[in-house]
């Protein structure tokens, strides 16, 4: 038999060729630079990770905000429990300690026998008692009655220390007033609440315009009248008087007294745009949104939420 192919070639080869795969070379390390973006596993930083981050951080901040709160509450009601006081004498002192009703029986009969005690309810009454002789009975009832004067005594002063910024903010029920009596010494506080009474019984006028912006100032009345004859001829104003009714004003047209009016109206009823904007979607972020503003600007605010919502 004739050896090779038809065509008189050379016989193929009965191993097929193994056909050789390129590898790409190893890749370079780069040396990081100085200033250039942080790596979180050796990946840069992007919008979406400064995002995550700073969304957990909001919540973080939140929980931490809402524990608290639940924590106050609770030693709110742990304070309003401890109705009854135990006073006993051992080791040479005076112990008091506040608790329920229950604890503090609980607690008399667990003292040691010979250990001079007494268990006091929130009005002094004298509710169990065992005293070694009359003696110690003097001594426990005197250093409780001496505890609890000083304890209404520090009562009172924290009180006082409040007193005249409670009375400044139920003026106008505003909590800029409370602030700013609080923010003076407290021997300075009741002067600063008869500047903010003096001021409210003598400013019976305000003066409202836009020029740009809303503004609104509380005066006398005739210093009212004063600036709102110097307010320049284009300016939409008006003048009331504290108890809401229109004194005098002018208009560019029926959209600026709409306007006019509203400013004031929100100024004497701070939350007036907050409200509105809550009703639009019942959405709680719309009324804070509103609130975080200063006074002067939250009716604009209402109306970008409005136009933002298409109302």
């Amino acid at each position: 038999r004739p050896t090779g192919t038809m065509g008189g070639g050379p016989e193929p080869s009965q191993t097929k060729p193994v056909r050789k795969l390129k590898c790409s070379p190893p890749r370079k390390q780069v040396e990081k630079k100085a200033g250039s973006t942080p790596l979180i596993d050796d990946t840069p930083w992007c919008a979406m990770h400064i995002l995550v981050a700073a969304l957990a951080f909001i919540c973080h901040l939140d929980a931490r905000e809402k524990c608290e709160g639940e924590i106050a509450r609770l030693e709110s009601l742990v304070d309003n429990a401890r109705t009854h006081t135990v006073a006993w004498h051992a080791d040479g002192q005076h112990q008091l300690l506040r608790l329920d009703e229950a604890s503090a029986l609980i607690v008399f009969d667990a003292l040691p026998a010979g250990v001079s005690r007494a268990v006091f309810s929130e009005d002094d009454t004298l509710v169990k008692k065992w005293f070694f002789d009359e003696h110690w009975e003097l001594e426990i009832m005197n250093h409780y009655h001496a505890r609890a004067e000083r304890a209404a005594t520090e009562q009172q002063q924290r009180q006082e220390t409040t007193l005249h910024a409670d009375r400044a903010y139920q003026i106008q029920g505003k909590q800029e007033d409370y602030d700013r009596v609080m923010s003076k010494p407290v021997e300075l506080r009741e002067r600063e609440f008869e500047l903010i009474s003096h001021d409210y019984e003598t400013r019976t006028h305000s003066v409202v315009w836009h020029d740009g912006h809303y503004h609104i100032l509380h005066l006398d009345a005739d210093s009212a009248m004063e600036v709102y004859g110097l307010l320049p001829e284009w300016a939409s104003r008006a003048v009331f008087r504290k108890d809401g009714t229109f004194a005098t004003g002018w208009f560019h047209s029926e959209h600026w007294k709409q306007g006019v009016q509203s400013h004031y109206f929100a100024s004497a009823h701070p939350t007036l745009y907050a409200d509105k904007a809550y009703q639009l979607r019942g959405e709680q972020r719309d009324y804070d949104r509103v609130m975080s503003k200063s006074q002067e600007l939250r009716m604009q605010e209402f109306e970008t939420i409005a136009r933002e919502c298409g109302c």
